[in-house]
């Protein structure tokens, strides 16, 4: 049987973020931080198409509708069903439709919303990671690219001090 007891312990994001760290630490953060906020908006978005699905259904969508009424069909389920996820008001046009979708879609909510949440957490998580970075300085002086988008970079990427050139 292995030893798991000389395996490196795994770097929890959260709890470190507040110390300064070597970049291979914070390449490691990045890299589980977005590997997990991955697979929390996987799992949000399969919640969101099944609740679309079914809206969907309920509105009275079909595949051999003429392009626009679906398209107008597919808006409406999709704004019927994040009203259902979300708990907010349900549009006029599609209160019939939500009599039918509520019991269906309605148990999603506490799963969606907490999904939402994490995700949420992991954002703020990665932002304030990433002025650690070396490149951070850089980062910053280029506007609509932030800590969040430098650390899903990384976290897929990873040390981009390896890469030799932009081309790589």
């Amino acid at each position: 049987m292995k030893n798991l007891s000389t395996k490196k312990p795994r770097v929890t994001a959260p709890a470190v973020i507040e110390k300064v760290l070597s970049l291979e630490d914070l390449v490691e953060i990045a890299h589980v931080l977005q590997v997990e906020r991955r697979n929390l908006i996987k799992m949000r978005n399969t919640i969101l198409n099944m609740a679309c699905a079914f809206a969907r259904q309920s509105v009275g969508w079909n595949p051999t509708l003429e392009t626009k009424a679906s398209t107008a069909l597919k808006k409406q389920a999709i704004k019927l069903a994040n009203a259902i996820l979300c708990d907010t008001e349900v549009a006029p046009e599609s209160q019939a439709a939500a009599q039918v979708c509520i019991p269906v879609i309605s148990p999603l909510r506490s799963s969606f919303l907490m999904l939402e949440q994490r995700i949420t957490e992991h954002d703020k998580s990665m932002a304030k990671l990433a002025p650690q970075f070396p490149v951070w300085p850089w980062v910053n002086s280029v506007a609509g690219f932030g800590g969040t988008g430098l650390c899903i970079i990384v976290g897929e990427a990873g040390d981009l001090s390896k890469y030799d050139n932009p081309g790589k």
